[in-house]
């Protein structure tokens, strides 16, 4: 098996393909991880499904059945929770299936278009991996053994109550990049449509470049294009969990808009 290191001009169809499995492949682990974070019921849990899904109630003339047939009824309530368990169950088939696709899309196009220079994926890859692989296992074990509670929210473990709301809503720090966005507007429908924008603007970032004649993915991303996301990214991230005030709504709103531009500007030459 061999890796690509360098890209051609002319993006080929399974490339895009490839781009695309990976985009909906993120999307169905959001939706998984926001799932799992309805299931323990607690207070964060109980106003996060609340919040979510009266988002999908602002769609103009289909949310409300929307929201209705998430709820299970008029409202987020027990039979909404037994509708995410067996969401959460099923979803993860879903990936499964996604994961052998974005794999074969890769195996039968290579890693990057086509090129005349490879580099074997064992032994130089292998080890890469296996040593961020190896990082990651000794991460997790130390948070589930050691430090369990180290992401939990204390209100989440007060049992779901729709009659008292707790004073900072906060949703689990992977979701603070998007919460940071549905922030940025006051508005509803507003909210909703700049998440899925966001999701967008990288959902469709390889057919968007397409467009630009000439324009080289490796070679136009430099390393200051890539602090500059990351740097937008970590700011929003951050953001995403302070408390809804100014500061923070403004910068918010500012950086949650600036994402938009960042890769806009490279260089045609």
């Amino acid at each position: 098996m061999y890796i690509h290191i360098n890209n051609n001009d002319d993006e080929s169809l399974a490339s895009d393909l490839i781009w695309l499995s990976g985009g909906l492949l993120y999307l169905l682990v959001i939706a998984t991880a926001f799932i799992g974070y309805i299931l323990p019921w607690g207070q964060i849990s109980f106003w996060g499904a609340t919040v979510i899904t009266n988002l999908f109630a602002a769609i103009p003339y289909i949310g409300i059945d929307i929201a209705i047939w998430l709820w299970g009824g008029f409202g987020v309530d027990n039979p909404t929770l037994n509708r995410f368990f067996s969401f959460h169950y099923l979803v993860p088939f879903l990936i499964c299936g996604v994961v052998l696709i974005h794999l074969q899309l890769l195996h039968s196009d290579g890693s990057s278009s086509q090129d005349e220079e490879y580099i074997e994926f064992y032994y130089y890859y292998f080890i890469k991996d296996l040593l961020c692989v190896l990082i990651l296992i000794v991460i997790f074990l130390k948070i589930v053994f050691l430090d369990p509670e180290y992401f939990s929210h204390y209100d989440n473990y007060n049992i779901a109550s729709n009659r008292i709301t707790p004073s900072h809503l906060v949703p689990e720090w992977y979701f603070l990049p998007l919460y940071g966005a549905l922030r940025a507007t006051p508005d509803k429908f507003g909210g909703l449509l700049l998440i899925f924008l966001c999701i967008l603007d990288l959902f469709f970032l390889d057919i968007f470049i397409d467009d630009y004649e000439g324009f080289d993915l490796s070679q136009n991303f430099d390393e200051d294009d890539i602090d500059e996301d990351g740097g937008t990214f970590l700011a929003i991230f951050f953001f995403g969990g302070q408390d809804i005030e100014e500061p923070y709504i403004d910068i918010g709103a500012i950086l949650s808009f600036l994402q938009f531009f960042d890769y806009l500007d490279f260089d045609d030459d």
